[in-house]
């Protein structure tokens, strides 16, 4: 198994989380259009590669063939999913490889690529569906704290790396984990590490030009996976957009533009990696609602800070922080209040991560 953690693997995790996310970040960057394939977290697994070809059909041409609600389209795919997984459906990898399927549903059905999953799954594997449900979303789980603990990994040997990489399976798949992973160490290693070492000094490498920091991740890139199976599988133009994006080094840089000079960076940014005008265009439109959300959220917090300064009685205080979010948010007041009241997770205190979120 390709046991060391690989940028590819990461951000392939975080790049899915960006486009596929709810909320402000709904129908974000899109992936390339002819990318519908499904594949098992090759990420870290060394083996045969699960990766049975359940495509996605556009949209619009579901809808002409078989009507708005797709159940003709439903059908077919349970079908489908019963001929390519019905003998390996208990297993934890090929359950796990459903998870892209998903995702392309959501991408190319939106508002509907969620339930009509869970339709294919529950007509396809009853007796799984629960089980399918619930070991995505810890591999989801899973891939977000694969992403916080990345540079904490870079500083770790290789052995030291495999320790933590496993005790952190075992504790969230248990026995599981060993149907997804095996625990033998790949050729890929050296690879990995190399490019994990370039993505770590590019992150802080603020003396160093935009274009330069860029030209440096697309040589380790090409070096480390242009031939590889990951460079293969994955959407590597996406993926190296969203690494690119997440460095501290770029992100102080686009910050202390304004928004209109912004935008004209991130756009040539998406340029020199691979992205199409068309999409260029289509990306920006998106950053601009976001950049609308930021500023509206921003103003929120702004007003709401001065409510809680004034200390007013509790019943008084909150009912005009009610009265604030109404103003702000509108019908997602509800749902931001129960975000904050509940979970004291407050959205726009995030940090802002400009060309992701």
């Amino acid at each position: 198994m390709k046991a060391l953690v690989s940028v590819v693997v990461v951000l392939v995790a975080l790049a899915s989380a960006y486009w596929y996310q709810s909320g402000s970040n709904s129908a974000d960057e899109p992936l390339m259009a002819e990318r519908h394939d499904v594949s098992v977290i090759e990420s870290e697994s060394k083996g045969r590669v699960v990766k049975p070809q359940v495509l996605v059909p556009d949209l619009e041409l579901v809808r002409q063939a078989n009507a708005a609600t797709g159940e003709d389209y439903i059908k077919e795919m349970i079908a489908r999913m019963r001929a390519e997984f019905g003998d390996t459906i208990a297993n934890a990898r090929s359950q796990v490889a459903l998870k892209e399927f998903r995702d392309d549903l959501v991408r190319n059905f939106p508002g509907e690529g969620e339930s009509m999953f869970e339709k294919i799954v529950r007509g396809a594997f009853p007796d799984y569906a629960d089980a399918i449900f619930k070991i995505i979303q810890t591999m989801e789980s899973y891939e977000a704290w694969l992403l916080s603990v990345m540079t904490d990994l870079n500083e770790l040997d290789l052995m030291a790396q495999q320790a933590m990489l496993w005790d952190k399976r075992v504790e969230m798949f248990g026995d599981k984990a060993q149907e997804i992973w095996d625990q033998e160490l790949s050729a890929e290693e050296e690879r990995n590490v190399a490019v994990m070492h370039t993505v770590n000094m590019l992150n802080s490498a603020h003396d160093l030009p935009m274009e330069e920091r860029l030209f440096l991740l697309q040589q380790a890139f090409e070096e480390g996976y242009g031939q590889s199976v990951e460079g293969m599988i994955y959407d590597t133009t996406g993926v190296m957009s969203q690494v690119f994006f997440r460095f501290e080094s770029v992100q102080q840089d686009l910050k202390g533009l304004p928004n209109e000079e912004r935008q004209e960076r991130i756009n040539d940014i998406r340029r020199q990696i691979g992205y199409d005008e068309t999409q260029i265009a289509s990306m920006a439109e998106i950053d601009q609602k976001k950049e609308s959300r930021w500023t509206n959220g921003y103003a929120y917090m702004e007003e709401r800070n001065a409510l809680l300064a004034e200390k007013e009685g509790d019943a008084m205080l909150m009912d005009k922080v009610s009265a604030l979010r109404e103003k702000y948010f509108g019908n997602e007041a509800y749902t931001i209040g129960k975000e904050e009241d509940d979970l004291g997770f407050f959205r726009y205190e995030r940090p802002r991560v400009y060309g992701w979120n």
